[in-house]
């Protein structure tokens, strides 16, 4: 990835630390484990469109949590609708178009039957939007064994990107369901913590105007946005001049 300096440096840290996050989540299976006072499932639609700005590929999305209508209005408004956007929803029983699917929330069977006939040409993204909601609370085991199947046979040129309300995730759950995905950010009110929630890894998030605004917690400390992710060395030189320039520019204010 070759980064590109620009005049405006807390635009440009936050459109990198975005393109660094799509950069590593597609094709990958993702895990967002999110608090009760985290910004969703906004935060999940302007993942997924960051995503589809760099690469338009059909667009999946089983909901769990919003009926399918709802769903509709929201990838419109963030940006998320591609040529091939196809809906299965377990919440109501309203099908208005041929790119709606109505499947019962824990029949997982015809769920998969319709995620495997919907990938089946490869490069993909499908989004599975807080199946805890009924597919966890009401069948935890079958759940399992249904994202189980979905991760470890799924094409190589797919995206999965699952959402899911922490509080509906028991201790056991969580021990089972994070280890089977290649990335999981844990999501608070306003920070997005890697990994493990222990570690210091984390970003400061906001949404505005629809759009994904992205900062490492101290964005005058170039070590930490290195931390983050790993970057080559022709990258730690653009990003140490982006700090400079913002130290820079705080230094003119304050003058």
């Amino acid at each position: 990835m070759i980064l590109r300096p620009m005049e405006n440096t807390t635009a440009d840290i936050s459109n990198e630390l975005a393109a660094r996050i799509t950069d590593a989540a597609h094709h990958k299976n993702v895990l967002l484990i999110y608090q009760k006072n985290a910004t969703m499932p906004e935060l999940t639609y302007c993942l997924v469109s960051e995503i589809l700005n760099w690469h338009k590929t059909p667009l999946t999305w089983i909901c769990w949590d919003e009926p399918a209508n709802m769903v509709k209005k929201r990838l419109d408004y963030f940006g998320c609708t591609t040529n091939s956007t196809n809906i299965i929803d377990t919440v109501s029983n309203i099908a208005n178009d041929k790119h709606t699917i109505i499947c019962a929330p824990t029949n997982f069977s015809p769920i998969m039957r319709n995620v495997h006939k919907l990938m089946k040409n490869g490069e993909h993204i499908l989004v599975l939007d807080n199946p805890g909601k009924t597919g966890i609370q009401n069948s935890g085991t079958a759940f399992m064994k249904f994202q189980s199947t979905l991760l470890n046979n799924k094409d190589p040129s797919v995206t999965i990107i699952t959402s899911i309300e922490s509080n509906l995730l028991g201790t056991n759950m969580q021990k089972l369901l994070s280890p089977q995905y290649d990335i999981v950010l844990h999501i608070n009110e306003d920070t997005i913590q890697l990994k493990d929630p222990t570690e210091k890894k984390q970003i400061t998030y906001s949404i505005k105007d629809n759009k994904l605004i992205l900062e490492p917690l101290f964005t005058s400390n170039v070590s930490k946005i290195n931390d983050i992710f790993n970057i080559s060395p022709e990258e730690t030189v653009t990003l140490d001049k982006i700090v400079k320039n913002q130290i820079d520019a705080h230094k003119e204010m304050l003058m």
